[in-house]
């Protein structure tokens, strides 16, 4: 199982690339995005557990993540479903799904940047 901790600071892609972790590419693009780097869209929630399921290779998901830029999403982790059998079974080709851990709700593609900050407004 892979996973990757999206952030939208330049700092944070930084300390990724200074230990070892390749960041991805939409990552990299969102660390150096001209958008303020504070948001007020989600300050009712303290800390919000995100999981974006995903496949390696998928289109969608490529999409999903520009998507949740373009919603200003707080980080989260990114779970690759290949290769494990479990997930492949609960999400196979739903992907990509965000999940809110804590809570268990999950979002499934399709979805717009209205829908993913309705999401985690709720």
């Amino acid at each position: 199982m892979y996973w990757r901790v999206h952030s939208g600071s330049s700092a944070a892609a930084a300390h990724l690339i200074q230990n070892g972790i390749r960041p991805t590419l939409a990552t990299l693009l969102r660390s150096f995005s001209d958008q303020p780097a504070h948001s007020t869209r989600f300050d009712s929630k303290v800390f919000v557990h995100l999981i974006l399921y995903q496949r390696d290779d998928c289109e969608l998901c490529e999409r999903a993540l520009d998507v949740l830029a373009a919603a200003r999403a707080p980080d989260f982790e990114s779970i690759f479903i290949d290769g494990n059998e479990a997930l492949e079974a609960r999400y196979g080709e739903r992907v990509p799904v965000l999940s809110e851990r804590d809570s268990g709700r999950e979002l499934g593609w399709p979805f717009d940047a209205a829908a993913v900050r309705e999401f985690l407004a709720a």
